[in-house]
């Protein structure tokens, strides 16, 4: 069932949600602590001033789902030059690590026997949130490897200051001890934003990959007006959308601008 998402918030202001859909009343923006929010973990920071604005359980460790994919993408653009010269080979090989997972995908299996682009590679990922995008560049990075690169995701979260964060994938399938908290994630966010392409292509809804005539679509409806119906924000921009059973809904965005 769709329920209408309401947000006013403050400029540039960056909303954790974890578990659910949070609702935030016209007063939030004055900064009130009269704010109900159904999440069970939330964290509103204003990107303006680094001031903390909310924050409902913002250490505690919740499953992240497919916002894992801010940190994949970190690691990705810190170790390729060139997103749109750096051609990455498709093997089935790879992408059968995904068979009976359920996973979405990005149709990167079209391309098995070819090569993809890192900047569609990662349009795949961050619009439809493509499992598949995600392993292959994992490997990629990794060298072969997707435990490495796992590695290297756990290794960045560390040097970023996050705290209370262990990845097990670059995608956000479900692992026990796969999980992050909304304060580490606003951390990661608030980095991604710093990166090459990074708000361009979280704030894209519609993209076409190379070769391909059907569109990628993004799943976050708050920053698409032709698909999002009530769901759609203006002045929202990105940044990531997740959902597993164990993990809920998850989200990551920021607002460009307040409203009274």
């Amino acid at each position: 069932m769709r329920k209408k998402l309401s947000v006013v918030l403050s400029l540039l202001l960056v909303m954790i949600m974890v578990a659910s859909i949070a609702l935030i009343p016209a007063n939030a923006a004055n900064y009130s602590n009269k704010v109900k929010v159904a999440s069970a973990s939330a964290l509103l920071i204003n990107l303006d001033t680094g001031q903390t604005v909310y924050e409902k359980k913002a250490d505690t460790k919740r499953y992240p789902a497919s916002t894992t994919k801010i940190m994949t993408y970190i690691i990705v653009a810190e170790h390729v030059d060139s997103f749109k010269r750096t051609n990455v080979p498709i093997k089935q090989s790879v992408l059968n690590i995904l068979n009976g997972t359920g996973s979405s995908v990005a149709n990167v299996s079209s391309h098995v026997g070819g090569t993809m682009t890192v900047l569609d590679l990662l349009y795949s990922m961050m619009v439809p949130s493509g499992n598949d995008a995600a392993v292959v560049l994992a490997d990629y990075v990794g060298g072969g490897s997707i435990k490495k690169f796992v590695t290297m995701m756990n290794k960045k979260a560390k040097e970023l200051g996050c705290k209370n964060t262990h990845f097990e994938n670059p995608d956000g399938l479900h692992h026990k001890d796969h999980y992050t908290t909304a304060r580490d994630l606003a951390i990661m966010t608030q980095y991604a934003l710093t990166l090459p392409e990074f708000s361009k292509i979280t704030n894209t809804t519609t993209y076409y990959v190379s070769g391909e005539s059907f569109p990628l679509v993004t799943t976050n409806y708050l920053i698409d007006s032709n698909r999002g119906g009530n769901y759609y924000y203006p002045y929202a921009q990105g940044v990531k959308t997740g959902t597993t059973d164990e993990a809920g809904h998850c989200l990551r965005l920021f607002v460009s601008r307040s409203i009274s």
